[in-house]
């Protein structure tokens, strides 16, 4: 067990290099785990879908996310939903963003938004793991996002969390990213004093990297 208040700057970053090699190897291990022994379907199974569509979400559509204006009354629903803001991008039954908050956001030092990894089809992992920590031992408050294609925004003839063609997860990704920037913008107008931030693990990782790219230098 190593001290981490103690441990020299080198040690730290040894530490954190393993770390990072080990997520990435287990990012490598869950196309096999999934494929040959959860036995689900393949991705992309029908292909890549329409090209482009693929292209016009990469070089327009993504840009048009820096656009979004939010209510800061956003996250006030008795539901727990919202119509996606880029919900005319996404197929019938995707359309309706689902989310929880864990913790009285009104009297957290700070929020964060956290994104799904890949296949994360609930809230329960992110919210004993992360969230609830954050919360009761932090006092950080934390909104949690359900992906687009998962759970119950599962597009019609969809298995499980494989999407179907390389276009919809480009329309995944570009939803989730205009989701988050969509509840940070809500956020930031309801709680002008309170600081935040954008956080996920794997494939929610990188779709956190590119909503916080959206508000430099501020999350």
């Amino acid at each position: 067990k190593i001290d981490m208040g103690s441990a020299s700057a080198s040690t730290m970053a040894i530490v954190q290099s393993a770390m990072g090699s080990a997520a990435g190897y287990l990012d490598l291990l869950f196309p096999i785990l999934f494929k040959y022994i959860l036995k689900n379907p393949s991705f992309f199974e029908k292909g890549i879908g329409n090209e482009k569509e693929i292209q016009g979400l990469v070089s327009t559509k993504f840009r048009s996310i820096s656009s979004l204006s939010a209510p800061a009354s956003l996250l006030d629903s008795d539901t727990n939903t919202f119509l996606s803001p880029v919900s005319s991008d996404l197929p019938k039954g995707t359309q309706t963003a689902e989310f929880q908050i864990i913790g009285d956001l009104s009297k957290c030092r700070a929020i964060v938004v956290h994104l799904p990894a890949t296949g994360d089809q609930g809230f329960s992992l992110r919210r004993e793991k992360y969230a609830k920590p954050l919360y009761q031992q932090h006092n950080i408050g934390s909104v949690l996002l359900m992906a687009s294609y998962y759970a119950k925004r599962k597009p019609k003839g969809q298995s499980g969390f494989a999407l179907q063609t390389v276009e919809d997860i480009a329309r995944q990704s570009y939803s989730i990213v205009a989701e988050a920037v969509y509840i940070i913008d809500s956020l930031r107008k309801k709680y002008p004093n309170t600081p935040v931030g954008v956080t996920g693990v794997s494939y929610g990782g990188s779709m956190a990297g590119l909503a916080g790219l959206f508000f430099p230098p501020h999350i």
